[in-house]
């Protein structure tokens, strides 16, 4: 019985480990993002940063002409996730990453969706 839940939590650490560690990497991205910014970097620029950041960064799913989900490479963020405000009245600004990661848990057809928030705010190139 010890050992089944040693196998457990070992195959949990396995299938969730490297998502968590991925949003470690958003996280870092959308830092270089909001430091950059200070260099006087506009918000299509500040979203091509973080979406070039991310796309060899784990995978995502899509679906495919068969209907049928597959396995791509990347986060497959999309600009719409990465939202830009900047301050009328400071040099403050916001950038925040909304995506959301399906862990498919093997041999199961059990999916899971985790959905993550990055956020980063404040004057760029300040800490």
């Amino acid at each position: 019985m010890f050992l089944l839940l040693i196998a457990g939590v070992i195959y949990l650490g396995v299938m969730l480990v490297p998502v968590y560690v991925d949003n470690f990497t958003v996280k870092e991205a959308v830092t270089v993002a909001h430091n950059r910014a200070a260099q006087g970097l506009d918000d299509e620029s500040i979203r091509n940063l973080i979406m070039e950041r991310t796309s060899r960064l784990g995978f995502h799913w899509e679906r495919d002409r068969f209907d049928q989900y597959i396995r791509v490479p990347g986060l497959g963020l999309q600009p719409e996730q990465i939202t830009i405000e900047r301050s009328t009245v400071s040099q403050s600004m916001k950038i925040q990453v909304d995506y959301e990661r399906r862990i498919r848990f093997a041999p199961s057809k059990y999916v899971r969706t985790i959905r993550f928030r990055v956020a980063r705010e404040g004057v760029p190139g300040q800490r």
